[in-house]
């Protein structure tokens, strides 16, 4: 799993000399804070109120060498002042003057609108390019022109860029001196580009840590120093709302497979102190002093300027988290020590929430949190060398651990998913595609099945789907033959409009049968099936389908042959519920999870009071913040599903599949109340626990052992429930008991460690 501030693996640039570097600016006249001293990443300089000098929403930031001015490119060509170049003096504080754009400002209503995206200063030739794109959506096209630094047009000195990709999202402009070329990112396709004065591509370059096929990994800012000859662009992932942080690679790159990938060098600047999610323009400069520092423009116009060091030794990079089924969080790393393999001569530190955790061995490459810390927590790494002296601290790592923690994510097929569903028995899973009529076939790790058997869903725009263990097909009448049939294996897949699901043989992918869903007649317009599951039963009368419909916000709860039986919202004692979304039923519970509209997933009864699906446990909350800054927006989920311990959850907006915590997983054998794991169950395991509580004892191996009344929390009310069901005649303890076995029967945070029962 992705850390949401880290995503580069790599080697290392060796033998840097330790420099203080204090870092960037933004731009326009306002409000100033200077720090006398600052980590790597601080900020050391704001500057405000730009939109009073530059008129509109900046993209990039440019520095001047031989004048020490900054240049800001506004966004927008609606207007002059929104298009303009703005020149700027080095402490951001007065903007010295203003430069016509050399491209046209067009017009919406001509489809022709200008929209500006990078700026770049030709320090051979003393003059600025300005990359574009005009045109339409569909139609764009991506040019460079120049200007003097007077603002005067230079003729016949433009060239256009094309990948040949309508993918394509140019964003920043840097120069290569030393080649007389420039460097534009791709953010549709993450990559970059160097590209000669002629418009002709001649390097394609892969950024570092996309190993995961079209990953957004959130590149929007380029920068170019020309004195190491090294690339800085900004670095995020799919699960962070913008840019974490500045990578350094060297362009020469590294050969994967057929691929040219940049190669890190081991310089990581974080963005944590900026509180912005839309970082634009960066660029690297050195103050009169020679201290190196970066220009990054942030939301509202603002320049910053950061902080760099490149301490000896090199800090970690490329902070990784992984949160596996029993909670733990598992850390991992690229050491860019000394040593064989990058390892340090001294020790690493493990910091979680700025407190140290553990210290270990330099060559240590990952590091398991056992026992995390729920909820939003940061972890970092900082090394020693054999000397004792500290590197930086790495560049951050936020982790969600517990219930909604992402234990695993995938970039649905082709980029797009609506829903998702589940076959308990292999394991496989389908995920709908409303853009490009498909249903495809996943393995457990969200990958696509090769050479599986294609899906034909019946349907141009399947949407919501369920899984069928199986279904009785057909009817019997009062004296009549039994005409029925039951089919297993089956996939049920919903039209984006409209009441029919179609059935699918999973065997063979096609349809076998047709199924209308009778919504009320008061139904105005097609319905909008947005999310579809299945309640599986022996008994054929009990077969219910569960649908969510985009344009009531109600829930549907139809018998197999589609008669409606039930509608509702979802509903507690106190208040209702507004529906975001992504419904599954929950065979164990007997009950349904659905998203409401604050970003929560909870549980509630399908059928009950008319227009009611009643909250059925008020406690249980699992949030979905970490699929996205959007979570709580009513569309961002489209489907939900229940998969062992996890639940899979679909967000068409990122076309991404999530696959989150729900409750540790025992993951091994034990008998409930059984705490000392001596193979019985008496006062020894009540004092035990009691001593675990109040008297600071050894920790418990097995905590769900200890949870005697399994609600998920090990308190003094299990002791009491212990002691009821030894010496007063109350109820046994829930299974796993008195056989051993795993708890499968809640929902909660805490597992078992114990790898035997004695």
């Amino acid at each position: 799993m992705l850390c949401r501030e880290n995503h580069v693996r790599g080697n290392v640039r060796r033998n840097r000399a330790l420099a203080k570097l204090a870092a960037i600016l933004v731009l326009l006249a306002g409000s100033l804070v200077e720090r006398a001293h600052a980590d790597n990443g601080d900020i050391l300089l704001a500057c405000d109120q730009i939109e009073a000098e530059v008129g509109a929403k900046t993209v990039d930031i440019e520095f001047v060498s031989m004048t020490g001015e900054f240049v800001v490119l506004g966004e927008s060509g609606v207007n002059d002042a929104a298009h303009q170049l703005t020149v700027l003096n080095q402490d951001c504080v007065t903007a010295t003057r203003a430069l016509a754009n050399p491209h046209p400002s067009g017009a919406i209503a001509q489809n022709n609108l200008t929209l500006n995206r990078g700026v770049a200063f030709h320090s051979l030739f003393r003059r600025l390019y300005v990359l574009s794109a005009v045109g339409s959506r569909t139609e764009r096209t991506f040019t460079a022109r120049a200007v003097d630094l007077d603002g005067n047009t230079i003729p016949g000195a433009e060239f256009t860029i094309d990948t040949g990709d309508p993918r394509t999202d140019l964003r920043g402009l840097a120069f290569d001196p030393a080649r007389n070329e420039f460097f534009t990112l791709d953010a549709g396709l993450d990559r970059v580009y160097r590209v000669n004065l002629g418009g002709d591509i001649t390097l394609v370059l892969d950024l570092p840590g996309k190993d995961r096929p079209d990953a957004k990994l959130r590149g929007s800012g380029i920068a170019f120093d020309s004195e190491d000859l090294s690339l800085f662009i900004t670095y995020g992932d799919v699960l962070s709302p913008g840019p974490r942080k500045i990578v350094e690679i060297d362009p020469a790159g590294e050969l994967i497979g057929e691929n040219l990938v940049g190669t890190p060098t081991g310089v990581e600047i974080p963005l944590s102190a900026i509180d912005s999610s839309d970082i634009r323009g960066i660029v690297s400069f050195r103050t009169d002093q020679n201290e190196r520092r970066f220009a990054v423009i942030g939301n509202e116009n603002i320049v910053f300027h950061l902080e760099h060091t490149i301490s000896d030794p090199l800090p970690p990079t490329g902070l990784t988290y992984a949160l596996d089924s029993l909670n733990q969080v598992r850390l991992s790393w690229t050491s860019n020590g000394s040593l064989a393999a990058g390892a340090y001569g001294g020790s690493l530190t493990i910091l979680r929430n700025d407190v140290a955790l553990a210290t270990i061995v330099g060559d240590a490459h990952s590091f398991v949190d056992e026992n995390p810390v729920n909820g939003q927590t940061t972890y970092a790494v900082r090394a020693t060398n054999a000397d004792g002296d500290a590197s930086d601290i790495s560049c951050p790592c936020n982790a969600f651990v517990g219930a909604g923690g992402v234990v695993d994510w995938a970039i649905a097929p082709d980029g797009q998913i609506q829903d998702v569903a589940r076959n308990d028995s292999t394991g496989e899973i389908y995920a709908s595609s409303p853009a490009t009529g498909k249903v495809y076939r996943l393995d457990e790790s969200l990958q696509l099945i090769p050479d599986a058997v294609e899906i034909d869903p019946g349907h141009d725009n399947p949407t919501g789907i369920a899984y069928l263990r199986s279904i009785t097909l057909g009817f019997t009448l009062p004296g009549q033959p039994d005409n029925t049939t039951v089919e297993t294996d089956v996939l049920a897949v919903s039209d984006a409009e409209g009441p029919l699901l179609r059935l699918v043989k999973l065997e063979t992918g096609t349809p076998i049968s047709t199924i209308s869903l009778r919504f009320p007649a008061e139904f105005e317009g097609s319905p909008q099936i947005s999310s579809l599951t299945y309640v599986p039963s022996d008994d054929a009368s009990e077969q219910r389908f569960i649908c969510t419909e985009k344009t009531t916000g109600q829930i549907f709860v139809f018998q197999r042959s589609g008669n409606l039986i039930h509608q509702c919202v979802p509903t507690s004692v106190f208040f209702q519920f507004g529906l975001g979304c992504g419904i599954t039923y929950d065979e164990l519970q007997g009950t349904i999870l659905t998203a409401t509209d604050d970003g929560i997933v909870r549980e509630f009864f399908a059928e009950g009071n008319p227009g009611s699906c009643g909250l059925a446990d008020p406690d249980y909350e699992v949030s979905l913040a970490s699929t996205g800054s959007a979570f709580a927006t009513q569309g961002h989920i489209g489907g939900i599903q229940i998969a062992d311990n996890t639940l899979l959850v679909a967000v068409p907006g990122s076309g991404t599949i999530f696959r989150l915590l729900l409750y540790a997983d025992a993951g091994r054998l034990f008998v409930r109340g059984d705490v000392n794991s001596d193979g019985l169950v008496n006062i020894t395991d009540i004092v035990r626990m009691l001593a675990f509580l109040f008297q600071a004892g050894d920790p418990i191996s097995c905590l769900d052992a200890a949870d005697f009344n399994d609600d998920g929390r090990v308190r003094i009310s299990d002791a009491q429930y212990g002691i009821e069901a030894l010496f007063k005649g109350g109820p046994p303890p829930p299974a796993p008991y008195p056989e051993a076995g795993f708890d499968r029967t809640f929902r909660d945070e805490i597992g078992c460690e114990s790898t035997s029962i004695n």
